[in-house]
């Protein structure tokens, strides 16, 4: 979990098997920008791989999952987007319980929190999310992100039963 760094590495590590549960989503990470909003987040050749994330509540009606790879944001300077990089990196068999959001990673910004995210030279593979979910399974960026995807190679969009 991190929060409110001034910017994130994370290279040539594993992130296997965990279990993210009744807290804020990232059964592997979670990153939460509150305020000093990260400006650099890189993830470089990381294995993100046989993760689950369970659902949690944050207090107002809104339940969640959370992907295993989580970034959330507010309150940031829409102006300065903090920009997100996934390269040479494998999120592959992840899986959300009956709640929401995807199963692989999950970009969120919010309350003008914005997003430059970057995917290339990366496997998204066998990420399953909940029958009734109408999110992707492999990668969700929404609400003040954008995405450039590039070299990358994504088969999911199955459902768990």
């Amino acid at each position: 979990y991190v929060e409110s760094a001034p910017s994130v590495k994370v290279e040539g590590c594993r992130f296997v098997g965990n279990r993210g549960c009744n807290h804020q989503g990232g059964a592997a990470i979670h990153i939460q920008d509150t305020g000093a909003a990260p400006r650099s987040i890189v993830f470089r050749s990381t294995l993100v791989a046989g993760n689950f994330s369970e659902v949690w509540y944050d207090g107002s009606s809104y339940t969640k999952t959370g992907a295993p790879l989580t970034i959330l944001g507010s309150n940031q300077n829409a102006a300065s987007p903090t920009t997100v990089e996934l390269d040479c990196c494998t999120v592959a068999y992840n899986s959300t319980s009956a709640g929401t959001d995807c199963s692989g990673v999950m970009v969120i910004g919010a309350n003008n929190a914005t997003y430059a995210v970057t995917v290339r030279n990366s496997i998204f593979f066998g990420n399953l999310t909940p029958v009734a979910s109408a999110y992707p399974s492999d990668i969700w960026v929404a609400s003040g992100a954008t995405a450039r995807i590039a070299r990358t190679a994504a088969r999911g969009d199955a459902t768990a039963t």
